[in-house]
Parts: structure tokens; sequence; C-alpha cells
């Protein structure tokens, strides 16, 4: 379901894509049913509120490409239950990874970019090396 003032739920995640490249600010719900295959970078704009879960019920988290994300400044981006290969940075915004595994570059990226002033929580994360 794609709102008009800037926001989305839902598992279309070609429509969720879209409506977060935007740049509108809003929250923006998607849940992964299967692999999304995203290979764009996305960036979480300030105002920006962007969740990415993965149904639990799969027999293991769905991929979502290699596409990498970047949270810049009063944005926000959860992570909960999805396979992420692209990296992660953070320039003075929020994260929040659980229930997933990352490998050691992703992790190390995430936490080696993070700018002054970015939140960064974890829970059950398993960092690969």
């Amino acid at each position: 379901m794609l709102q008009a003032d800037g926001g989305y739920l839902g598992s279309d995640f070609e429509a969720f894509f879209s409506a977060v490249v935007s740049g509108a600010a809003g929250v923006y719900v998607g849940v992964l049913l299967q692999d999304a295959g995203i290979e764009t970078d996305l960036v979480v704009r300030p105002g920006q509120r962007v969740s990415v879960s993965g149904d639990p019920s799969l027999p293991r988290p769905p991929r979502w490409g290699g596409g990498s994300f970047t949270v810049q400044q009063r944005g926000s981006l959860s992570l909960s239950s999805v396979e992420v290969s692209g990296t992660i940075s953070v320039s003075d915004g929020e994260l929040s990874l659980s229930r997933m595994d990352v490998t050691a570059d992703a992790f190390f990226q995430a936490f080696g970019t993070a700018q002054p002033g970015s939140v960064m929580r974890l829970s059950e994360v398993v960092v690969n090396t």
C-alpha cells in the first residue's frame, strides 16, 4: 500500500524501493517473502524511517541482494531476518540490526563509517568471518 505523503507498507519490493528512492520523509516498511534481488544501492534520507524484515517462517532469511545501504543524517534503517551482501554505512543516523548474520566486512564497514551522533542497535547478530 503506497501512501501519497511519503511512506509504504507491504511486500512488493519494487514498489517499496521506488517509494524510498523518492526521498520523501515518512515511514517505509517492507516485508520480504522471498529473495528481493535488489542490486541498486539504497540511500535512506533525512526524515525517512525504513524497515526491511524477512518473513520469520521461511526456512532461511530472504536475500536483499548486492545493493548497499547508506543512512544519512536523521534517517533510520532497521534490518531484521534478512541477508544483506552489500555494505551498510551510517552518517549521523540510526541503524538497527536484529536476528541476522552479517559478513565481517559489512559489520566493520558499518562501524567504521559511522559518524559522531550515529546510533547503532544490535540484537541477535552473528558476524561471519
